[in-house]
This record gives structure tokens, sequence and C-alpha cells, in this order.
């Protein structure tokens, strides 16, 4: 009968088995340190400061917020490409006051006209498409 790698190490001394659960922690250790980590939000700015990729970002956002009602969702979404945005330093010609007005309008979400979102999204880059619904 076949053992499995466990029950042949408990049979060890327990000085090998010490040794064999040191030099495992170490490899996992180096393993851990080569593995590259990425930062999600990082990545995720650095993704939509591609306008294409925004954009559709947005538009799935704005798809998710009409199907359930969760208007934060879309909100997120608007403040991250702001911020992707910002870091490209490509908001207006004037980046703070754009910047000091996206901030206000955003904390007013339930009175958001459709100028101020406009506003937001030609400051980001975006603008809106609309399409049929085909069925």
């Amino acid at each position: 009968m076949a053992k499995n790698i466990n029950d042949i190490i408990d049979q060890l001394p327990a000085k090998r088995r010490q040794k064999i659960e040191q030099r495992s922690q170490e490899l996992i250790k180096e393993v851990h340190n080569k593995m590259p980590v990425k930062n999600y939000q990082d990545d995720l700015l650095r993704r939509l400061s591609d306008p294409t990729y925004a954009s559709q970002y947005l538009k799935v956002a704005l798809d998710e917020t009409l199907k359930d009602g969760n208007k934060e969702a879309f909100f997120l979404a608007l403040n991250n490409i702001m911020e992707a945005k910002q870091r490209l330093q490509t908001l207006s010609k004037n980046p703070e006051k754009s910047q000091e007005k996206i901030e206000q309008l955003l904390c007013q979400k339930e009175q958001l006209t459709v100028e101020n979102l406009l506003f937001i999204l030609q400051s980001v880059g975006i603008s809106i498409d609309f399409k049929p619904i085909m069925d």
C-alpha cells in the first residue's frame, strides 16, 4: 500500500523532520520572493489611462448600475478613471480647478445632473455613445 509523503515524514526521526520542515519553509519563502506581486489598484489605474479601456470600463459599470440600481459602482468607476487621468496630468486646461469641481460633483451623487455628468466625462476624455439594443 502506497503511503503519502506526510506518513513517511512522520516516521522519520525528529531532527530529520525538523530539517525537512525548515527547508520547506525556506523554499516557500524563495518562491514568494521571486513571484511578481501586482497592486490591483495601480494596475487598474494604469489600464484606465487608455481611453478605450476607460470608456469600456465605465460602460460596464453603467450597465451594471442599470441592472441592479447600485449607483456606487458607477461613481467608483468614475473616481477610478478620474484618478488615472490625474496621474497622467491630462485633466482639461486647468487640472486643479477641474479636479476640485469633479470632486464636489461626485460628493453630490444624488443631485448629479446630465450636464455635470457630461462635464466629468469630458474632463476625463470620455463621451457617451448611444446604440440600439439588439435582442
